[in-house]
């Protein structure tokens, strides 16, 4: 069930896509998740796509506990309008109502956010870099506030929240259809 599963979520997130080439390589920060800014209008998505992201939302969602794999590549534009291609590995650990852990592993340098329930860290072993703060007691509040607060959020983390369709369909910048860099 468990293969089942992430293949249809893989493949909602490949039609979405391909509805979408242009949003896909993009990454700007949305300010919040579940807020579409007054002026977007919400991405097109193939009828057998939303249908595809409605029950891996309604999966995913509704799991208490869940862990998952992702290979990400993504392309960062430099000032010349080349397009330089990066990848990465993510490795997601996710226990409701107020445990994450995640830790991203790319060409460009390593993080790791982890969120208890109570606070929010972030650490990046190459620079030493930690920083961490306090957040709201659930996963969903934490992540907008955490978007909201820092401009922040880890890839992929549409799938983190309660109902990861509204996520994924709140703008049509989402990190549903586009994986930014940690």
């Amino acid at each position: 069930m468990r293969i089942a599963t992430m293949f249809a979520v893989s493949c909602a997130i490949s039609a979405v896509i391909a509805v979408h080439p242009a949003d896909a390589q993009s990454t700007p920060a949305a300010p919040s998740a579940h807020q579409a800014p007054a002026n977007t209008v919400a991405p097109a998505i193939a009828e057998q796509a939303e249908t595809l992201l409605k029950q891996m939302s309604a999966y995913v969602g509704s799991a208490e506990q869940f862990t998952f794999h992702a290979e990400v590549a993504f392309d960062h534009v430099v000032p010349s309008g080349q397009k330089l291609q990066f990848s990465a590995a993510e490795e997601v650990a996710l226990q409701r109502p107020g445990d994450v852990y995640v830790e991203w592993s790319s060409d460009l340098g390593d993080r790791q956010f982890w969120y208890d329930g109570k606070s929010v860290t972030l650490y990046d072993p190459a620079t030493s870099f930690y920083a961490s703060d306090a957040a709201p007691p659930d996963i969903d509040a934490m992540l907008d506030n955490v978007v909201q607060k820092v401009g922040f959020s880890p890839p992929l983390s549409d799938l983190l929240y309660s109902d990861p369709y509204l996520s994924c369909t709140a703008t049509s910048s989402s990190v549903c259809i586009s994986a930014s860099p940690m």
